[in-house]
């Protein structure tokens, strides 16, 4: 059995409202076994310099989806973590981690790369810094991981 770790140190941002890679936040690990399973783990901080906006996430195993929540409704975004911002103008001062688990059961004993993906419906979401672009010693940096454990299935 295994565990692979990434640590992000540094701020991605987007303005891209469809899901997109978030630099640096991916782990790769191949399993030993088909009949393995992955436990997946990633913390990511969340902002964005507009209050009141979706700010999501979600796992792919290579571009394919594998944790993303049903369609609930017309019009709703699917996503396997996130935020909303909450409204008012200082709301952009803050930062909120989205924490996602899950069991993956990739049948396979090939190499395999997990990433996290992001989108936002408007303004800029980053992960890692918040929102506002004020830089004082009031405001902070925060890291991201995302880590991969083999489990004996």
């Amino acid at each position: 059995m295994q565990v692979q770790s990434t640590a992000k140190l540094d701020v991605f941002s987007t303005t891209s409202t469809s899901f997109t890679d978030v630099t640096g936040l991916s782990v790769s690990i191949t399993p030993s076994s088909t009949s393995n399973k992955i436990y997946i783990m990633a913390s990511v901080p969340i902002s964005n310099d507009t209050a009141d906006r979706n700010c999501l996430l979600e796992v792919t195993r290579g571009d394919t989806q594998i944790y993303i929540a049903d369609q609930s409704g017309s019009s709703r975004v699917r996503a396997g973590g996130g935020i909303h911002t909450t409204h008012g103008v200082s709301q952009t001062q803050e930062n909120q981690y989205a924490n996602i688990m899950f069991l993956d059961s990739p049948s396979s004993s090939s190499s395999l790369t997990y990433k996290i993906k992001a989108l936002t419906k408007s303004g800029t979401m980053f992960i890692g810094r918040t929102g506002d672009s004020t830089d004082n010693d009031n405001r902070a940096s925060f890291p991201s991981s995302i880590t991969v454990m083999e489990i004996k299935g």
